[in-house]
């Protein structure tokens, strides 16, 4: 099979995603200073880059084979060619680690392998995943996002929906990333106590996380509508044609 990640599809999602990124990252930092972050499935670097404007010095991103990292935006990212198919190796403590809209072009065990690279390297993670239905470029696995909180939680990480409130109408950021960013932090951890004096709760009740942003349900709303329209012009038609097919012919 080919994959479809070549530099056409990094160009055409990198601008959104560096612009995001520096939303989001800029909040970050309002809670939480890393000193060195892992980025799974980095792409060109956009997120690491955002995190070097941050004044983060140590920068580690990793992405599958098809991406040699010639095309890394930082070049104080230090990048890693890997299977994303397996768990990492030789992989050292981060500040904090994250995924942004990657698991949902692996497979379902690749899936869990990167949930638990994630959470066997920081306390702190940044993590997104396409919704179910979202749509997208080798989107083979998508899932409601409390499917990803449990696995956080089963590893002893609280979820917090920390960006969402504070972006969600916010046209700098990208839909996706309005919708399906969270905070995961290791219980115990200082900054859940931070976030907490903020008002900043970790959610009791992970189904809250499936709340669907409007952007996705007027894209499904729409593709629906268009489907019913479709039927509702061509389903005349096809009736007669079925009839014909299934009434006896006449014999002289």
């Amino acid at each position: 099979m080919t994959i479809p990640y070549d530099r056409a599809f990094y160009e055409e999602q990198f601008d959104g995603s560096l612009a995001s990124a520096r939303v989001l990252v800029g909040l970050m930092t309002t809670w939480f200073q890393p000193d060195s972050v892992l980025d799974i499935g980095c792409g060109r670097g956009a997120w690491l880059k955002a995190w070097h404007e941050q004044g983060v010095r140590k920068l580690v991103g990793v992405d599958g084979p098809w991406n040699d990292g010639a095309d890394m935006v930082e070049p104080a990212i230090e990048f890693r060619a890997t299977n994303l198919e397996q768990p990492l190796t030789g992989t050292v403590s981060f500040d904090l680690a994250m995924s942004i809209e990657v698991v949902e072009h692996l497979s379902p065990e690749a899936g869990v392998s990167v949930v638990d690279s994630l959470t066997g390297t920081a306390s702190v993670v940044m993590f997104s995943a396409a919704f179910s239905g979202q749509g997208g470029v080798h989107h083979v696995h998508e899932r409601y996002h409390s499917h990803w909180g449990m696995l956080f939680r089963e590893r002893g990480f609280s979820c917090f929906d920390a960006f969402r409130p504070r972006v969600w109408t916010d046209q700098r950021v990208a839909p996706w990333h309005r919708a399906n960013v969270f905070l995961f932090v290791r219980d115990g951890h200082a900054l859940a106590n931070q976030l907490s004096a903020r008002g900043i709760t970790p959610l009791s009740d992970l189904g809250f996380m499936d709340a669907v942003h409007p952007w996705l349900y007027e894209r499904w709303r729409s593709h629906e509508i268009g489907v019913r329209g479709h039927i509702r012009a061509i389903g005349p038609g096809l009736v007669r044609a079925l009839r014909r097919r299934l009434t006896p012919a006449r014999r002289d």
